[in-house]
């Protein structure tokens, strides 16, 4: 996504255009978990269309959402963490050929 950049809230990722002070209009704002502090916008369901994770320090969970193809995303899906995240990576980490989520405690 290149050219733009995220500002996290307390419950919303907010997309923002580069060399722009302004974000996109509020109704496209997406709606994440408690706390957000970090977030990765990579192809995390290999459909070759760029996804969003981001992990929610307050509520201890991870919000997913896949993208559409068209600059939007669906609904958050939530996972639990089982701890205080951090921050998150996703890459192949054992040199299989597969890329996972590693979520930072």
């Amino acid at each position: 996504m290149a050219g733009y950049s995220w500002i996290l809230d307390e419950s919303t990722a907010l997309l923002f255009q580069q060399h722009s002070r302004s974000p996109e209009a509020a109704d496209d704002a997406d709606a994440v978990g408690s706390g957000p502090v970090a977030l990765i916008a990579a192809d995390l369901n290999a459909d070759g269309i760029p996804d969003l994770a981001v992990v929610n320090q307050y509520d201890n969970t991870i919000s997913l959402l896949n993208g559409k193809g068209d600059g939007t995303f669906t609904a958050q899906s939530t996972m639990e963490t089982g701890g205080v995240p951090l921050g998150i990576a996703f890459a192949d980490f054992t040199g299989g050929g597969l890329n996972s989520v590693v979520v930072r405690f």
